[in-house]
């Protein structure tokens, strides 16, 4: 989390005004998960060659990986901070939705 994100918050809410409408009406479970896969994919692309992610999580349970990223979120600049936690709340929303 450490790389400088390339995508604004302006245009995050272009792209999904875009996608998904003005009032986000055309937001269906998939279209908000090829959306944020699109996104995080792009995102994950604009690091510099030779970079590697590294997932070093020790714990056991899915709520301490979810706790270190929130904390984590708290550190970072606001607008990347409200980038990567707008697509992490549609993306739970969303997946609790049945059409």
């Amino acid at each position: 989390m450490g790389e400088v994100m390339q995508l604004t918050l302006q245009e995050l809410k272009e792209r999904a005004i875009a996608e998904f409408g003005e009032e986000l009406e055309r937001a269906t479970p998939e279209s908000v998960q090829r959306f944020v896969a699109l996104v995080h994919a792009e995102l994950s692309s604009q690091m510099k060659r030779g970079q590697f992610v590294v997932v070093d999580e020790t714990s056991d349970s899915y709520l301490d990986v979810m706790r270190r990223f929130f904390r984590k979120a708290l550190d970072m600049p606001a607008e990347e901070a409200a980038i990567l936690l707008w697509l992490t709340a549609i993306e739970w929303l969303f997946s609790s939705i049945e059409e």
